[in-house]
């Protein structure tokens, strides 16, 4: 009896849905593609959302940071992700991975075996080829490629990372 008297009240309390505002209540409309996320009225930092990564780099930054032109490999505007890679891949491909989570999992991760560096973000630690770093509770993973090597390329990790961290 105690257990289905549980049962039921767990069912209930995980199947309430989210009450939408009440009428005359301003909606906050989510942002849109290309658009970073606006700080809330309360003046708080927002959380990078889990979507629209490629809303905080360009592929012109992308390309200023590689010195070469680079693409967007996919730009669906949903994804957590987002991949640019070299148009001229005759020097060996260049590439680089960005993922943006909530939450520190990814940075506290890497830092047990990555390496401190300052200036990028609140905190920022590196493991050959990823960067992690941390802004506003929300951890920005870059893993790059250039030239086909993934040595030697913590200066262009900085300059995206830093890119994507300034629109946060």
């Amino acid at each position: 009896m105690f257990k289905a008297a549980l049962f039921t009240l767990l069912v209930v309390a995980c199947s309430k849905k989210e009450e939408a505002p009440a009428a005359g209540a301003p909606a906050s409309p989510p942002p849109k593609s290309g658009e970073a996320p606006k700080a809330p009225p309360s003046g708080e930092p927002v959380k990078a959302a889990a979507k629209n990564a490629c809303s905080y780099i360009t592929e012109e930054e992308g390309s200023a940071a590689f010195g070469t032109p680079m693409k967007y490999r996919s730009n669906d505007g949903e994804s957590s992700n987002c991949i640019l890679d070299s148009v001229d891949e005759s020097k060996g491909q260049s590439s680089v991975d960005f993922e943006i989570k909530p939450g520190l999992g990814t940075f506290d991760y890497t830092a047990k075996k990555g390496t401190v560096v300052e200036g990028v973000g609140e905190k920022a630690v590196y493991m050959e080829p990823t960067l992690v770093a941390v802004k506003n509770g929300s951890s920005v993973k870059a893993t790059v490629v250039k030239n086909g090597k993934m040595k030697d390329v913590l200066p262009e990790a900085k300059i995206l990372v830093s890119k994507m961290i300034e629109k946060m």
